[in-house]
C-alpha cells in the first residue's frame, strides 16, 4: 500500500521482505540440491568409468600375456583397449545432462542474487519509512 507521498507502508514492506526471504530460502535449498547432484554424478560417473577402463586395460594385458605371439589374441586386445568408456565431457547424453544442470544451476545463483539485491533494498526502504515515521511522530508530540 503505497502512502500519500508514493512510498510503501512499513507493513507492506515487511510483508514483501518476508516473501522474498522465503522464496530464497526455497532457492537456496534449490541450489544445494543440483549442485549436490552435479557433484555426484561428475565424481561417481567418472569413477565408475575409471574403474570399467582399468579392468578392460588390466584384461587386455593378460590376454596378451597369456597367449603370447598370436597375431588375432594382439588385435582382439587391441579392440578392446580401443572400446574405454568416455569421460562425462565426451559422453554426448551425459555431457547434456551436466551442460542442463549447470545451467540450472547458473540460473538459481543469479535469480539469488537478485533475491539478495532486493533483500536489501528492502531494509533499507523500512528503515526509511521507520526514520519517517518516528519524524512524523516526533513532529505531533512537538507541536
Amino acid at each position: 500500500m503505497r502512502g500519500d507521498d508514493g512510498s510503501m507502508s512499513l507493513s507492506s514492506l515487511k510483508s514483501e521482505l518476508k516473501e522474498k526471504k522465503d522464496e530464497l530460502k526455497k532457492l537456496e535449498k534449490r541450489l544445494k540440491g543440483l549442485n549436490t547432484i552435479w557433484g555426484n554424478l561428475r565424481s561417481s560417473f567418472d569413477d565408475d568409468v575409471q574403474d570399467f577402463n582399468m579392468k578392460i586395460t588390466s584384461s587386455s594385458e593378460d590376454l596378451i600375456n597369456g597367449i603370447l605371439n598370436d597375431n588375432n589374441v594382439q588385435t582382439i586386445a587391441g579392440y578392446m583397449k580401443n572400446d574405454v568408456e568416455k569421460t562425462p565431457e565426451f559422453d554426448s547424453d551425459l555431457s547434456e545432462a551436466i551442460s542442463s544442470i549447470t545451467s540450472e544451476i547458473n540460473s538459481c545463483q543469479r535469480s539469488i542474487e537478485n533475491l539478495e539485491s532486493d533483500i536489501r533494498y528492502l531494509n533499507r526502504e523500512i528503515e526509511r519509512e521507520k526514520q519517517e515515521e518516528l519524524k512524523k511522530l516526533l513532529e505531533k508530540v512537538i507541536k
